[in-house]
């Protein structure tokens, strides 16, 4: 009994091995794609114009940004964004510091 059960282990192995696909490439990296919504980069651009931010997480970006969309600062939509920000700042200020 114990030679049958020492056999049927060995060949359910052997059949592991043989009939399980064994991937040669396990070491490569999958490829990887990084997409921005265009909605969320152009509100990302018209806050970045409607605030005063004087330390950009990343200035090298902020001043490519700057040096392309800087002309826009006076733009409907920069000026739109700007009210907005300062109603929710007097709005947040009077409702904490009262």
């Amino acid at each position: 009994m114990r030679k049958i059960s020492k056999k049927l282990y060995i060949s359910f192995i052997l059949l592991l091995l043989v009939f399980l696909p064994i991937n040669a490439e396990s070491n490569d990296l999958p490829e990887i794609t990084v997409r921005v919504n265009p909605n969320f980069e152009l509100l990302a651009v018209v806050y970045t114009l409607a605030t005063d931010n004087p330390y950009p997480v990343n200035q090298d970006y902020f001043n490519d940004l700057m040096d392309y969309f800087g002309d826009y600062k006076d733009h409907e939509a920069v000026k739109s964004m700007e009210q907005k920000i300062s109603f929710d700042r007097s709005t947040a200020e009077g409702f904490f510091f009262k």
